[in-house]
């Protein structure tokens, strides 16, 4: 991420643009349609109350991949008479049917690329589960073992009792509640319903 700061910072250099202010949303999905992105929302409010007039992104998938939101932003923009778009390599001018084009080309060539690369992933995800074996890094799963493989029998017993409680029709939501009255706590260490964001199932 500093790397690509440092590039639009020289982009802005190269076009004697002045710096109004940055907008870093770290580790949030521009592809994820429930995802809040606060400093995206910003950058919106200020194109809206004319405080910038111009964006620099390190590409337009940094902006966004689903073609819904670039057209907001576009909107945003054109209603602020905001037209420069620059990324590391290029930009557009949003003012001209052209320039809109390609921003409109380039965004949907992100989106189809965000949705093969989960189509990927699931993929992926689902060949590991029928092998038996589990996908990526990260934190112990509940119910394992460091090794991620050798079952955690405290843990395994409670999950077994969980997918019972929801196969008769209980909710996640009320297992959760129920586990958290018990004091149980995710792999991490984690309580409450942070641990619906912590593997806890």
């Amino acid at each position: 991420m500093v790397r690509q700061e440092k590039d639009c910072r020289q982009v802005c250099v190269e076009r004697n643009w002045e710096i109004a202010g940055e907008y870093v949303d770290n580790n949030l999905s521009a592809t994820a349609q429930r995802v809040i992105r606060p400093e995206y929302r910003r950058l919106l409010a200020d194109i809206e109350s004319g405080q910038v007039d111009a964006v620099v992104v390190y590409d337009l998938d940094r902006l966004t991949r689903r073609p819904i939101e670039l057209e907001g932003f576009v909107n945003s923009c054109a209603a602020a008479g905001v037209t420069r778009l620059a990324f590391v390599g290029g930009g557009v001018d949003m003012g001209t049917g052209d320039g809109l084009l390609a921003a409109r080309i380039k965004g949907a060539f992100a989106a189809e690329e965000a949705r093969k690369a989960s189509q990927r992933g699931r993929r992926k995800t689902l060949e590991l589960a029928e092998r038996g074996l589990l996908s990526g890094g990260g934190n112990r799963p509940y119910g394992f073992q460091r090794d991620r493989v050798t079952h955690n029998e405290s843990e395994a017993a409670l999950v077994r009792e969980a997918a019972e409680r929801i196969l008769k029709g209980d909710t996640l939501t009320a297992v959760v509640r129920a586990w958290t009255a018990r004091g149980l706590q995710s792999s991490t260490g984690k309580r409450g319903q942070s641990i619906r964001s912590s593997r806890f199932f």
